[in-house]
């Protein structure tokens, strides 16, 4: 599942069954898992430090619960515990906060989205996903940054009901990762014992096949 050169972290869901947040990188990419041991019911989040040429990014993955009545969370207990995280990210100059925060983002007038573009505003933060993100035409998927120097892409690559959101960061370009290929030097090869080797290989494969008795019938057909 992860590419060659690639590597995961992960925050799994222990409240309920399934879900959590996992973060695909670079292995040349130094990233430290940092311990928010806050727990909230409302929203899940993984924070991690990427090291940029100069310091570090802060960078948060955020899954916002969708407030249903089977999971009883309400629209209070989020608007109550995400401006006390966010709290706790005052001192981080560079942060990124990033993930599905499961609202309808494009409605402008709606009292939850009124909400969080003022605790927003409260912790010097910036959205910057500008159209939607989500097939049936809403902006669930948000980016919070501090500075607005970003350029941002959102494409619809057809491998989710949610579009892909990328977007360039300032980090040092880290070094390749290194693969062992062997191959064969065509020029080099002796045909007549290749022949021979696959010959070879072949009679032991029927061998295994058809076994000591119906190969030595097959030979005399």
């Amino acid at each position: 599942m992860v590419p060659i050169g690639y590597t995961f972290i992960s925050a799994p869901r222990t409240t309920r069954e399934g879900g959590g947040i996992a973060l695909f990188y670079k292995t040349a990419i130094k990233i430290v898992k940092e311990d928010k041991s806050r727990h909230s019911d409302s929203f899940e989040q993984l924070t991690v430090k990427i090291k940029t040429s100069k310091s570090y990014l802060t960078c948060v993955c955020v899954y916002r619960l969708h407030p249903k009545k089977k999971h009883g969370i309400t629209w209070d207990q989020f608007f109550n515990d995400f401006p006390m995280f966010l709290e706790s990210l005052n001192k981080e100059k560079e942060l990124l906060i990033t993930g599905d925060f499961n609202l309808h983002f494009e409605t402008d007038n709606a009292p939850y989205v009124q909400r969080l573009k003022t605790a927003l505003e409260e912790h010097n933060l910036h959205q910057l996903v500008y159209k939607a993100t989500y097939r049936k035409s809403h902006m669930l998927d948000l980016l919070l940054v501090r500075e607005l120097q970003h350029d941002l892409c959102i494409e619809d690559k057809c491998i989710s009901d949610h579009f892909v959101v990328s977007f360039l960061l300032k980090l040092s370009v880290p070094p390749g990762v290194k693969q062992k290929v062997k191959s064969r030097h065509l020029k080099s090869i002796d045909m007549d014992i290749f022949t021979s080797d696959i010959d070879t290989s072949l009679t032991q494969i029927e061998c295994m096949t058809y076994g000591p008795q119906r190969q030595h019938e097959r030979h005399f057909r």
